[in-house]
């Protein structure tokens, strides 16, 4: 059996998808994840590895391994992850309130998984993304008690007017909130809640236009020009063709 790459992790279509020892990816739509399968004690289990957003092939396959190593000690994975799960959600009180704002969050989740591997700018720019494009009062709301419908009202004035910044704001924060519930700090993810409720709005009314008197030294201007784009723009001029 072929084993998986990186590659083709980001590109398979549902289904689960076996890397081998127990270790799959499954693919319900957009939704990407591992699971390891197992026997102990005479009973088949399963239990979940994290999202591939979250967790890449080498990580998945290093924590594949460690579980197989638990269950050939004789511990259960899944029994070992549920008592974890308990034990959070018991100490997450504690946390104080300035740990738990969705700032907080946010940076902890930055310092963690895009400041070890990202290069110095792309991290910059992952953070500065954020904290100038949600508004200061949802930064400072803690992330239990951000609502989706007030996600939403902040991203989509963004989304009509920058739409791929809204985009990969709206993807870096729902990658936020799925490690906010993995450590019991949110119950829901709302960056995901809205994915389908964003809309890009359609521009009205008419384009500015450039005088004709000026079209003479804008067409030498492109003339002039070596780039493929201003023999493409050039030709349309020339042809008043249309992308059909």
């Amino acid at each position: 059996m072929a084993k998986l790459t990186a590659a083709a992790c980001q590109k398979l279509g549902d289904g689960k998808h076996c890397d081998g020892d127990g270790l799959s990816l499954v693919v319900r739509g957009a939704h990407r994840s591992w699971v390891f399968r197992y026997s102990i004690h005479g009973k088949t289990r399963e239990t979940g590895l994290g999202k591939l957003s979250l967790v890449g092939l080498a990580e998945a396959r290093r924590l594949a391994a460690d579980a197989r190593a638990k269950v050939r000690s004789g511990v259960d994975p899944l029994d070992e992850k549920n008592a974890a799960r308990e034990e959070r959600r018991s100490t997450v009180s504690a946390v104080p309130d300035r740990q738990r704002t969705t700032l907080a969050v946010v940076r902890s989740y930055h310092a963690r998984f895009v400041e070890p591997v990202r290069t110095t700018k792309h991290a910059r720019q992952w953070i500065n993304s954020i904290e100038q494009h949600i508004p200061q009062t949802l930064l400072n709301e803690r992330i239990d008690r951000v609502q989706a419908g007030a996600l939403l009202d902040a991203l989509q004035p963004l989304y009509a007017s920058i739409p791929e910044t809204a985009r990969r704001v709206r993807q870096r924060l729902e990658t936020v909130f799925d490690y906010a519930m993995l450590h019991g700090l949110a119950p829901a993810n709302p960056a995901s809640a809205v994915r389908r409720s964003l809309r890009q709005s359609k521009r009205k009314g008419c384009f500015r236009a450039l005088p004709y008197q000026d079209v003479p030294v804008f067409f030498k201007a492109i003339r002039d020009g070596s780039a493929m784009s201003a023999r493409a723009l050039e030709f349309l001029l020339l042809t008043a063709a249309r992308h059909g």
